[in-house]
C-alpha cells in the first residue's frame, strides 16, 4: 500500500460489523519516553487508549483471540502493550481494498501480537 500510514503495517482487526471496522497496528512502537512504558501507534485516528493482554486479567476485558485480550485504557500489565489511537474503515472500503489485493488476512494470532521485535513483523509474516 503507498498510503504512508498503512505501509507495510500489522493490523489486529478488533472490531468488524456490516457497517465498519477497526484496528489496531501491531508494529509502530512510539518513541520511549523516560520513565514511561513501551506504547505503539494504534493507527492514524488519534482518539482512545486500548490495551492488549495476554492474559484475561481485567473484569472488562475482550478475548480478541487465543491469547489476547483488549481492554480500554492503559494497562498496568508488565506484558501488555498499550495502544494510542486506531485504525478504522467503512465496510465498503475494507472490501475495496481487499479485492485490490491490498490486503493479507491471517488469523489472530498471540505470538504475533507480543512479538519481542514488532519492527520487523511485517517481514516475518509476509514469509508465511
Amino acid at each position: 500500500m503507498r498510503d504512508v500510514d498503512f505501509a507495510r503495517t500489522v493490523i489486529l482487526l478488533f472490531q468488524v460489523s456490516s457497517e465498519a471496522a477497526m484496528g489496531l497496528m501491531l508494529n509502530r512502537p512510539l518513541p520511549r519516553r523516560s520513565g514511561e512504558p513501551q506504547m505503539y501507534a494504534g493507527g492514524p485516528v488519534p482518539h482512545g487508549v486500548r490495551s492488549l493482554l495476554p492474559e484475561e486479567s481485567d473484569p472488562g476485558a475482550a478475548r480478541l483471540c487465543p491469547g489476547v485480550w483488549m481492554v480500554s485504557g492503559r494497562t498496568r500489565s508488565p506484558r501488555g502493550r498499550i495502544y494510542v489511537g486506531y485504525t478504522g474503515w467503512t465496510a465498503a472500503q475494507l472490501r475495496q481494498e481487499w479485492m485490490r489485493g491490498l490486503w493479507r488476512v491471517m488469523p489472530g494470532d498471540a505470538r504475533a501480537v507480543f512479538d519481542p521485535e514488532p519492527e520487523r513483523l511485517w517481514q516475518r509474516l509476509l514469509g508465511r
